[in-house]
This record gives structure tokens, sequence and C-alpha cells, in this order.
């Protein structure tokens, strides 16, 4: 029996980013962003110290994390890339459409 994701990508490094970014938006544990992201313990412990490192994300007294306004700015500047690239694949595709529906012979 085939996986039921066989056929999705793999998420980016920056896509992995900004979904943990966005789950910490209002303050999450470190269960709760492993959970909510699908990451293995190793995979939310690398990311986790490169966000705090990079200070996009920072942990509380209380074990939670939050974004910070670095943070924020990255999920901005990823959602306007990521409609970028939506729009990009739609326009091929018309492209493809139009030459595809067409006979110009």
């Amino acid at each position: 029996m085939k996986s039921v994701f066989a056929n999705r990508k793999k998420r980016s490094r920056e896509e992995i980013i900004a979904s943990i970014l966005f789950t910490a938006k209002q303050g999450t544990s470190k269960t709760g962003i492993m959970y909510a992201n699908y990451l293995s313990f190793s995979q939310l412990n690398k990311y986790l110290n490169f966000g705090v490192k990079s200070r996009i994300i920072y942990l509380n007294g209380d074990g939670k994390y939050f974004t910070t306004p670095k943070g924020l700015d990255y999920l901005k500047c990823f959602e306007e890339v990521h409609n970028i690239e939506n729009s990009a694949v739609a326009k091929r595709k018309l492209l493809d459409e139009i030459l595809a529906g067409e006979d110009y012979t």
C-alpha cells in the first residue's frame, strides 16, 4: 500500500521555518511546535536552535516559544515569495493550456 504522502513533495527548509514561526506567534511549547509541524524530536531541536540563534524565535521563562519581530518579518517575506511562486505556476499552466488548445497551422 502506498503512503498517503507519496505524491507530496518534501517541504523546504524555508517552509518548515515559516510553519514553526506561524505556530509560535501566540506562544507555544516545544511539544506543541513538534506536533503541529510534524517534526521529529531531532528536527525540532535543530530548527529551534537555529531559530533562537538567528533571533527569529525566543524561549521565555515559562518554557514557551514566541516568534520575534524579526521572525514576523521573515513570515511576511515568505508569504510574498510564496504568492509570487503560486502566481508564476498558474501563469505557466495557462501558457501550457493556450499552446495545447490552439492549432495554428
